[in-house]
C-alpha cells in the first residue's frame, strides 16, 4: 500500500509539472497578445497565428473595443495575469505537503472553471462576431481546455472525496496564496512597462508635431528620394483622388481595405495633406488581397470583402462624398465589421449616397476595367504587399511609412519647388 501511495503521489507531481508547463505556454501566448493588441508597431507577428486571408486578426482585435473589459482593461493583460497566477499556484501545490492542499486545489478548480466559462464567451465573440478571428486568442482557449483536463484528472484520482461545497470554497486557498497573486500582478504590470519602454512612437502623428526638415538637409533627402526604385505611373483617367488637382507632389497609395497597415498609412497621408495644403494630391489605388477579383492571387476570400471595398470605392470616386466614403471603408476595421453589401449600403446611405447606383456600378465592366488597371500597375511594380506608397514616381519601401520620414520627403519637395517662402508660410500656420 505504501508503494502504491508513492506511485500515486509521483503521478500527481507529474500532472502538476505538466500543468505548470501548460500554464507557461499560456503566459507566453498572452504576452504576445498583449504586445499585438496594445503595441502593434512593436510586435508585427502577422505570420505567427495572426494572419487570416492576409489580414492580421490579432492587431485588428486590439483596435476594437472587444479587446477590452468594460472598455478599459486589456483582456490579454488579464489573461497574462491569469496564466501567471495559475502557474504559480501549481508550483505552490507541488511544494505543499500539508493541510493546505485541498484549499489550494479548490482555488485552482474555481479558477479553471472561470477560465473555461470566460473562454466559451470569448470564443463566441472571436469566431461569430469579429470579422477576422484572432488565432493567437484561439490557442489560449486550447491552453485553458488542457488545464481543465489536468484539473479533472487531479480531482478524479486524488480529490474525489471533496463535495461541491468544498470545491467552491476558494477563499481559504486564496488567503494562503496572496503572495502568488501579488507576484502575478507585478509580472503583468512589468510586462506592460517593458513593452511601453521598448515601443516605437505611434505610427500616426500630428504633422504639426514633426519639425520642418532643415533647409541644409533638403538636397540629401532629394538625392535619397531619387535613389529609390522608379515607378512611372500615369495619372490620366484616375478619379479616386484626394487633395488638389494642381498639386505637384503626386502620391499613389495601393491598398486593401481589410489591411490594418493600409488603414494606418491612410491616416498618415491625411496628415500629409494637412501639412502641405494645396501642394499634394493622392491617388487611391486598389490591390485587393483576394483572388476573387485579383488574378495575381490564388486564394479567394469568403465573402469577397476586399473586392467589395475596392469596387465600391471605385464607384464612389465621382461622388462629392468620395473622401469620406474611402476613409469610411477603412473605419469598418475599427468596428470589426466586414465589408458586406449590407454594411456598404449603410455607409453609402449615411453619406446621402445612392446605394442602388453604387451596387449596380460595382459589378459593371467599367469598374472591373478600372480595378484591373490598378492590379496591372501593381504587377508592373512587382508589388509584394500592401500598403505601397509612391511619391513623385519613386516607390517607398512597402509597408506603413514612418511619418517623420514621409514628412521629410514632402518638406524637401516643397522647399525645392518654393524655397524658404513655403517654410515661412508653414511656420505662420503654426502660430
Amino acid at each position: 500500500m505504501a508503494f502504491y501511495g508513492s506511485i500515486m503521489k509521483e503521478n500527481k507531481r507529474i500532472l502538476l509539472y505538466i500543468a505548470m508547463a501548460v500554464s507557461l505556454i499560456g503566459v507566453i501566448l498572452t504576452a504576445l497578445l498583449v504586445c499585438k493588441h496594445n503595441f502593434p508597431d512593436l510586435c508585427k507577428l502577422g505570420g505567427f497565428g495572426c494572419s487570416v486571408s492576409g489580414v492580421d486578426g490579432c492587431s485588428k482585435l486590439g483596435e476594437s473595443d472587444d479587446s477590452k473589459l468594460f472598455g478599459f482593461f486589456s483582456i490579454s493583460g488579464i489573461g497574462f495575469f491569469y496564466y501567471s497566477f495559475m502557474m504559480l499556484l501549481f508550483f505552490k501545490f507541488i511544494r505543499e505537503d500539508g493541510g493546505n492542499e485541498k484549499k489550494i486545489f479548490s482555488l485552482i478548480a474555481v479558477l479553471t472553471a472561470t477560465g473555461l466559462v470566460s473562454d466559451l464567451y470569448f470564443s463566441y465573440v472571436n469566431f461569430a462576431v469579429l470579422d477576422v478571428p484572432c488565432m493567437l486568442c484561439a490557442y489560449t482557449y486550447g491552453v485553458t481546455a488542457v488545464l481543465a483536463v489536468i484539473v479533472f484528472l487531479l480531482y478524479k484520482n486524488f480529490y474525489s472525496g471533496m463535495n461541491a461545497k468544498e470545491l467552491a470554497n476558494f477563499l481559504p486557498g486564496f488567503s494562503s496564496s496572496i503572495l502568488e497573486f501579488l507576484i502575478a500582478f507585478f509580472l503583468m504590470i512589468a510586462l506592460f512597462v517593458v513593452f511601453t519602454l521598448s515601443s516605437v512612437p505611434g505610427s500616426v502623428k500630428d504633422s504639426e508635431g514633426v519639425k520642418l526638415l532643415p533647409a541644409d538637409e533638403v538636397n540629401a533627402i532629394i538625392s535619397h528620394l531619387n535613389s529609390l526604385p522608379e515607378a512611372n505611373l500615369g495619372n490620366a483617367g484616375l478619379t479616386s483622388m484626394e487633395g488638389v488637382k494642381e498639386g505637384y507632389i503626386v502620391i499613389h497609395k495601393f491598398a486593401d481595405f481589410r489591411c490594418p497597415h493600409c488603414l494606418h498609412a491612410g491616416e498618415i497621408l491625411q496628415e500629409a495633406l494637412k501639412r502641405w495644403p494645396g501642394r499634394v494630391k493622392i491617388f487611391y489605388r486598389h490591390f485587393p488581397l483576394d483572388g476573387t477579383c485579383n488574378p495575381l492571387l490564388k486564394d479567394k476570400q469568403k465573402g469577397a470583402y476586399s473586392c467589395n471595398g475596392a469596387q465600391a470605392a471605385i464607384c464612389a470616386s465621382h461622388e462629392p462624398y468620395f473622401s469620406d466614403y474611402y476613409h469610411g471603408l477603412f473605419q469598418f476595421q475599427y468596428m470589426q465589421k466586414n465589408l458586406s453589401l449590407q454594411n456598404l449600403k449603410i455607409l453609402t446611405e449615411s453619406l446621402n449616397g445612392n446605394w442602388n447606383q453604387i451596387v449596380s456600378c460595382m459589378g459593371s465592366p467599367r469598374t472591373a476595367a478600372i480595378l484591373n488597371r490598378d492590379i496591372q500597375d501593381a504587377k508592373m511594380l512587382k508589388m509584394s504587399s500592401t500598403p505601397t506608397i509612391i511619391v513623385n514616381n519613386r516607390m517607398l519601401k512597402a509597408g506603413t511609412p514612418n511619418p517623420e520620414y514621409l514628412f521629410q520627403i514632402l518638406d524637401a519637395l516643397v522647399f525645392q519647388k518654393e524655397g524658404d517662402s513655403a517654410y515661412q508660410e508653414f511656420q505662420a500656420r503654426q502660430q
